[in-house]
């Protein structure tokens, strides 16, 4: 950063303080951050799009998103012509982008932080400040991984539109959903989302993934140096294990394991349709008085009906504000998924809790794992459920539990992500 910013701007699509998926706490994070370092009379909230104004600690604001008609005039210029993909087109104004500019002068923002380049291809041109597109993760990769779990497994059903269906016009989301459309939606998708990567690479200040192997993918692709394109921990408001106020884990005597996840995301769909159908009955076969909890909203038919099969060991609580109570009295959290990219941020909300986790090595992408971090790593039906049933061992289960505690306070408490967004934010 060319300067320390005194005032700071978050521009995205998604409303912070609601909903379960990962998104939404990862940037109520980091306007925890902003706030502790600036202000919150120095942070603003620009959500693009949705049916309220939003709410919250700092400064919000609300810019209406485009109309249908300007929707489909996106897909048809923008999308038709190769020039973004549909995730972004979708949500293209030209007024919408004088109007953010406008605001942003305004409000004489001096840190501009955009989420993902939904968001991002609205950065004003002309203006001189720092710019920082927090990607998340790449959705051209995350596109190819779908492709690919489609070919390889045969029993996979996945929404390409995901959690932007809300996004898309009503009379496109059941074309989308098609076998053949969705197949070519991806492929499309996945080669312009490559694309708008690349550019933000090179065009803004900084580019930010969770993901370290997939930071050195980008900054090596576009060319630019490593400190363009980096890797942050997401900032979640959990205080480390044994903190003051903090729950104390209390392992059940019998074993009781949860599933967390937005499950609208399509990777969260398949892997607890995989688990119900294929891993949960090979776990009840070694322990009949196992017990599955799910937590997350917006499962597919699938799901649904596997949970209807198994109401006898599982039960689904849809979505649920305070994790401690769940986490905390938990066996272990099971990451079982197929596909996905990105850092998972249930493995954290499981680590600060001192629970220990079994994933699979997608799962498990871009997290420390193995030998001394709370994580067992490993893949097929038969191994996920010896795995499962390792971890209700009580002497092995305390031994994780602390190991976790322990990644999580070396990795993701307050202090060690708080001195690496300093640097990155320009802060220090």
């Amino acid at each position: 950063m060319r300067h320390r910013p005194r005032s700071a701007a978050i521009i995205s699509i998604v409303d912070p303080y609601t909903g379960d998926g990962g998104k939404p706490k990862v940037l109520t994070g980091l306007i925890d951050y902003l706030t502790d370092r600036l202000g919150p009379d120095h942070v603003h909230y620009v959500r693009i799009g949705g049916p309220e104004e939003v709410t919250g600690p700092v400064r919000t604001h609300r810019l209406a998103g485009p109309p249908t008609a300007d929707r489909l005039t996106g897909l048809l210029t923008r999308t038709l012509s190769g020039r973004a993909p549909m995730q972004e087109a979708l949500l293209w104004s030209p007024a919408l982008q004088r109007e953010l500019a406008e605001l942003l002068d305004r409000l004489g923002i001096d840190l501009e932080i955009y989420d993902t380049m939904r968001t991002g291809q609205f950065a004003p041109l002309g203006r001189t400040t720092p710019r920082i597109c927090y990607l998340d993760d790449l959705m051209s990769l995350r596109y190819r991984r779908m492709i690919e779990a489609n070919r390889r497994l045969p029993d996979v059903e996945v929404d390409a539109l995901g959690t932007f269906a809300e996004q898309v016009p009503g009379p496109l989301r059941g074309l989308a959903r098609r076998g053949a459309v969705q197949d070519g939606l991806l492929r499309v998708e996945s080669r312009l989302a490559a694309r708008s990567e690349l550019r933000a690479a090179r065009e803004f200040d900084r580019c930010l993934l969770v993901s370290a192997r997939e930071a050195r993918s980008l900054a090596r692709a576009a060319g630019v140096a490593d400190d363009k394109v980096m890797a942050v921990p997401p900032a979640l408001a959990i205080r480390a294990p044994g903190s003051p106020g903090t729950v104390s884990r209390q392992a059940p005597q019998d074993p009781r394991y949860v599933f967390l996840g937005l499950l609208s995301a399509p990777h969260n769909d398949d892997g607890l349709t995989h688990v119900l159908r294929e891993v949960w009955p090979a776990v009840l076969a070694r322990r009949p008085e196992a017990r599955l909890q799910v937590v997350g909203r917006d499962p597919g038919p699938a799901a649904r009906a596997l949970m209807e099969r198994h109401a006898d060991t599982v039960t689904w609580d849809g979505f649920v504000p305070d994790l401690d109570a769940v986490l905390a009295t938990a066996t272990a959290l099971l990451n079982v998924l197929r596909f996905g990219t990105g850092v998972k941020i249930k493995i954290v909300e499981a680590l600060a809790r001192g629970l220990p986790v079994l994933s699979t090595t997608v799962g498990a992408e871009g997290v420390e794992s193995g030998p001394g971090t709370g994580i067992v790593v490993t893949d097929g039906v038969d191994d996920l459920a010896a795995g499962a049933v390792e971890l209700a061992d009580p002497v092995r289960n305390k031994e994780l539990s602390e190991e976790a505690a322990e990644h999580f306070r070396r990795s993701y408490a307050q202090d060690a992500v708080y001195a690496t967004y300093d640097r990155v934010f320009g802060l220090v």
